[in-house]
């Protein structure tokens, strides 16, 4: 009916016709902007008297007391829009914090009954919400669908229940099905399960006794009732809780199911974030009987709770649907209360709500929709309706049927508290959103998505885009992992992929030639190796994979698509939560402790201290990486130059030193989304990777925090043979092995591998070496470089902030010292190893000098080498090369070494206080 408004003039006096507005209401016009006023029983009651006020907007201007008549005997109040009359209210209630006390409604054979008693679905433009009501004294008795609130909603993502409460004496609801203390059914209007269009109670508790009527549910169940909300299949419940009893006794004659302290059930993709509840939770011979939820569905459509609690103790029940237990004194303490958001939304302090976690005041949420009216940037508010760009308090809506949708290319900064992708399941009706490289988007509650598209990170050759969700996500999100041909890529998945590889249309042509596809396994005896790479494309020779498994969570694999670069596409579930991976260390082995595992979220993770201080990956596992291998190694393959020759292992550690200098293989802070890397471990145990190091990092080479003095040490040969090292300076490190600073070489390619050695330590090839800095002095580090056949290499520097220090490369086969600062120097090898180069930081004139002051003397006689020295020779490292550079040999301190069988000149260096010095010695 549409409201008419009629003046007629009789003898001078103008008479209102059809609705009294005066009477009907306090003030207002039913707009978002001059909503109608209500201050009286008698005006909430006016509510339902015309459909048409059923779709305005309402604020209450005063508290109201439902304890007058005709509210408070027989049948008590008549329900909004329900009560068994089929209407359905789609407008806006603002209860403005005022209360409504004494609520009674006595009608035990009527279905949808609450203060409301069927909330509809709203529009983007035009939400139906129920805000900021509290009932206090509440007596309702219902049939199907009862509520104190609202008895039954059939809603979609724009109906919303927040920041509503019901508490008080009497507290008590009780109902036949589908009861709860403040909603009766939480339930999307779609008859597939949920996912886009569930329909939201958020903010909202219950101090209410629940009980089931005892009616006889003829032919459907006597189900689902639940301290807050007896229903909740195809809904989405979001930081509430439930304090009251929940009571379903069964009658001999049928059965009573799905009874739970928050919630009966959460059927069909219902959703519990961030809630608990602490009433005691009874029901004489029901089935699926739980502390939280009684009952959760099974499958694909099974509904999901995530960081939700029950009371232990006071709900009598050890087991729930989901959700985790806690005693009393547990429920208490807010470091249990993993998920929630003790900042913004919740406070916890040992006074308020008998010592549980309950709700600050917070902002409303928001409802804002894309158009892509100017183009697909996310940023830009001429492509959101209204010009509204969304904010953390809204949810961003992305409809169907559009030309343009958002492409995602910077850190989104205007972050919504949630988004919403709506699709039809027919690849021509979806919406979608897609995270290219460069572009990060974090959400902080909701993600709800439909259909094939849905939502996309992206990937090219400059990187993965990044996507980080902070409270539960059950839609599908397709990750793309760009991937050159003819280059080794490790992989991992970055989500809950299912399905084995043959399934996952994965692009792979196996047989001779064709594409390789590897998973690497430490502790597999293959001799004469443990630590192999077991071919799961064409390992066992028949055109069909070995070891169809499907991807491992966290573990890394390695792909070569040989002839045509490659996008590899994978849709799961993004994990929200924290992941691990048992390792293993075979001892006596040629690869012990390697493992090669992966990031197992669609975000960028970070791994060291300067991407974040406090999380990341190297402190949460520190205790479990090798002291020397205190960082991760990412292989780079470069197919820029012949056979790979500049492919090796980039190291990531904590060291605040980029090394981007051409050589380098050094200097990332994060990891992306489907990349694996190697670690090397010092037992057995699980590698861990916490929510907490998802970051929206540069994947790419990249300076952040503090920058260390350093430089990069570089050796080029012929065919684009080179390698790097990196050397850093800070206050706080040592001349000894820094572990998670210090990173030992992990030699990944077998023609070229140069490193660094601590000056008195024969045993540690390191690819990053962390020195204090150099104050008023001078001192020495072995360079040595390993090689698969003789080759003329070049070294050059890459250095920053290194003006405190000259810096200059011995060849001490030649006795030629080489100032890196000013020229490269190239130099005949025909021998690997350690003991011909080495790097001095100083004043070349104090470095000789140094050496002189160093009395040394050194003479060949009888076969033997003889030295003596005016230092104690005991813990000196010697080191004999020839005239080429070639390392005959490295002794611990000695006065007298064998001398080498063939006649001529040699070179013996000695390691005393971190300097070196050399004398050369005649053999005859």
């Amino acid at each position: 009916m549409k409201k008419i408004y009629s003046f007629l003039i009789i003898g001078g006096l103008f008479l209102l016709g059809g609705n009294d507005l005066l009477a009907q209401f306090n003030g207002g016009a039913g707009t978002a902007g001059n909503p109608w006023q209500i201050a009286t029983a008698a005006q909430l009651d006016a509510i339902d008297s015309d459909d048409a006020y059923l779709d305005d907007y309402f604020i209450q201007t005063a508290g109201i007391d439902l304890d007058v008549s005709p509210y408070n005997s027989g049948s008590g109040w008549n329900p909004i829009a329900g009560g068994g009359s089929g209407k359905l209210f789609t407008g806006q209630y603002n209860g403005n914090g005022k209360t409504i006390s004494n609520l009674m409604i006595n009608r035990q054979s009527t279905a949808n009954v609450g203060l409301f008693g069927h909330l509809g679905t709203g529009t983007v433009g035009k939400p139906a919400v129920i805000k900021n009501v509290e009932l206090i004294n509440v007596n309702v008795q219902g049939a199907r669908g009862t509520g104190s609130l609202v008895g039954r909603v059939t809603g979609n993502i724009y109906t919303l229940i927040e920041n509503c409460s019901a508490s008080g004496s009497p507290n008590s609801v009780s109902g036949d099905a589908a009861t709860g203390g403040l909603v009766g059914s939480n339930n999307s209007y779609r008859e597939t399960p949920g996912g886009t269009d569930n329909p939201i109670i958020s903010k909202c508790w219950a101090d209410i006794d629940v009980t089931y009527s005892g009616a006889d549910p003829g032919e459907v169940n006597a189900e689902k009732f639940g301290g807050l909300s007896g229903c909740n299949q195809k809904g989405t419940i979001l930081d509430s809780y439930a304090l009251g009893d929940v009571t379903a006794n069964k009658n001999d004659d049928w059965d009573v199911l799905n009874v739970g302290g928050l919630v009966g059930c959460i059927l069909y993709r219902g959703r519990i974030e961030r809630s608990f509840s602490a009433g005691a939770v009874s029901g004489t011979n029901a089935t699926n009987l739980g502390g939280l939820l009684g009952n959760k569905g099974s499958g694909g459509n099974s509904g999901v709770a995530v960081d939700s609690y029950w009371n232990t103790t006071t709900s009598g029940q050890s087991s729930s649907a989901g959700g985790s237990g806690l005693t009393t004194a547990e429920m208490k303490v807010q470091a249990n209360f993993e998920g929630f958001d003790f900042t913004n939304t919740w406070l916890i302090d040992g006074s308020g709500n008998n010592g549980y976690p309950y709700l600050r005041t917070v902002s409303p949420t928001g409802y804002v929709e894309w158009s892509g009216a100017t183009s697909t940037a996310w940023d830009v508010a001429t492509n959101w309706q209204n010009s509204d760009l969304p904010g953390e308090h809204d949810i961003a809506i992305i409809p169907e049927g559009l030309t343009n949708y958002p492409v995602i290319t910077t850190i989104v900064t205007n972050l919504p508290k949630g988004i919403s992708v709506v699709g039809d399941d027919t690849p021509e009706g979806n919406a979608s959103i897609t995270i290219n490289a460069g572009g990060g988007l974090t959400i902080s509650d909701l993600v709800l998505s439909t259909g094939a598209s849905g939502i996309v990170i992206g990937s090219d050759e400059t990187g993965t885009g990044s996507f980080i969700v902070e409270g539960t996500i059950t839609a599908d999100v397709t990750v793309e992992r760009y991937l050159t041909h003819n280059r080794w890529h490790y992989i991992s998945a970055p989500a809950e992929i299912t399905g084995n590889f043959s399934t996952l249309s994965m692009g792979l042509e196996s047989g001779a030639g064709k594409d390789q596809f590897y998973r690497w396994e430490e502790s597999l005896d293959v001799d004469p190796y443990i630590g192999y790479w077991v071919d799961i494309l064409n390992g066992d020779g028949s055109g069909t994979l070995m070891d169809d498994e499907g991807f491992v969570s966290c573990k890394g694999y390695a792909i070569n698509y040989i002839t045509d670069d490659e996008t590899l596409s994978l849709a799961g579930v993004p994990y929200t939560a924290d992941q691990s991976i048992a390792v293993s260390k075979t001892t006596n082995s040629t690869n012990e402790g390697a493992n090669l595992v992966g990031n197992p979220f669609c975000s960028a993770i970070a791994i060291n201290s300067t991407a974040d201080a406090s999380n990341n990956f190297l402190a949460d596992n520190s205790a479990l990486l090798d002291d020397n291998y205190q960082a991760i190694y990412v292989w780079n393959e470069q197919a820029d130059y012949s056979y790979g020759a500049r492919s090796d292992y980039e190291v990531i550690c904590n060291v605040g030193f980029s090394g981007e200098g051409s050589g380098s293989l050094f200097g990332k802070d994060y990891v992306e989304a489907g990349q694996a890397f190697m670690v090397k471990v010092k037992q057995a145990g699980n590698i861990v990777f916490n929510k907490s190091i998802r970051k929206h990092g540069d994947a790419q080479f990249c300076k952040s925090g503090e920058e260390w003095p350093g430089m990069e040490l570089k050796v080029s040969g012929a065919d684009g043979l080179q390698n790097s090292s990196i050397i850093a300076f800070h206050e706080n490190m040592t001349k000894g092995l820094d572990p998670s600073y210090d990173a030992a070489k992990l030699k990944g390619n077998l023609d070229i591998a140069l490193y660094t050695r601590l000056i008195n330590d024969n045993g540690n090839d390191f690819a990053v070496q962390a020195l204090p800095m150099i104050r008023n002095e001078s001192y020495t580090v072995a360079v040595g470089v390993d090689i698969s056949e003789n080759q003329v290499l070049t070294f050059s520097a890459y250095h920053e902030n290194m003006d405190f220090t000259q810096i200059h490369l011995e060849d001490c086969a030649l006795g030629i010292f080489t100032n890196l600062k000013e020229n490269d120097y190239t130099a005949e090898l025909t021998e690997s190893g350690v003991g011909r180069f080495y790097l001095h930081f100083g004043d070349l004139t104090d470095i000789e000098e140094q050496q002189a002051e160093n009395a040394v003397s050194v003479w060949a006689a009888k076969g033997m080498i003889n030295i003596q020295s005016n230092h104690d020779l005991s813990n000196s490292h010697i080191s004999i090369t020839d005239l080429t550079g070639r390392v005959l040999g490295i002794y611990d301190g000695t006065e007298s070494i064998a001398a080498p069988k063939t006649a001529g000149v040699y070179f013996v260096s000695l390691y005393i206080d971190d300097q070196r010095v050399t004398r050369k010695v005649l053999v005859h």
